[in-house]
């Protein structure tokens, strides 16, 4: 079978180009920075801190990130037998303004959870004590996590 003329350079020229591109693929998987894994069940992008406050309650700041009020949650969860001992909408601390174990404090009232908002976390309700966990969930996804209160 006779080749045309015209046709040989352009099929050499795109086995080139096909060669090309696929050594540049492989070069940047081989070469791509490693990203470390997210906490499981985690959602990139979010950040808390909780310290002790001078009346003895806890506060927990919102470092980074944002959501709308809508589905977010707040359990707290005694690490010594993993039972649930608070588990609230974070709207429903919005509206009861006086909630016996917490208080949303929304800085720029945006009806959002983000940073420079804050939850106060009362040391005279039963159910928070020092040492429980804190997960902050977005529907069913854990969206950040504070391992141990001071």
């Amino acid at each position: 079978m006779a080749m045309n003329k015209t046709l040989l350079p352009i099929l050499a020229i795109s086995v080139i180009v096909l060669v090309g591109v696929a050594g540049m693929v492989y070069w940047s998987m081989v070469n791509a920075p490693e990203v470390p894994p997210d906490e499981p069940g985690e959602s990139p992008g979010w950040g808390f801190r909780a310290e002790n406050s001078t009346d003895g309650n806890w506060n927990v700041s919102i470092v980074t990130g944002s959501l709308p009020l809508k589905n977010l949650r707040m359990m707290i969860i005694d690490p010594n037998n993993g039972a649930k001992t608070v588990d609230k909408l974070i709207a429903d601390l919005v509206a009861a303004k006086n909630d016996p174990e917490a208080v949303f404090n929304d800085s720029n009232a945006n009806n959002r959870f983000d940073a420079g908002d804050s939850v106060l976390l009362k040391c005279s309700s039963q159910n928070i004590k020092s040492g429980y966990r804190v997960q902050f969930l977005d529907g069913e996804s854990v969206i950040g996590t504070i391992n141990e209160l001071p």
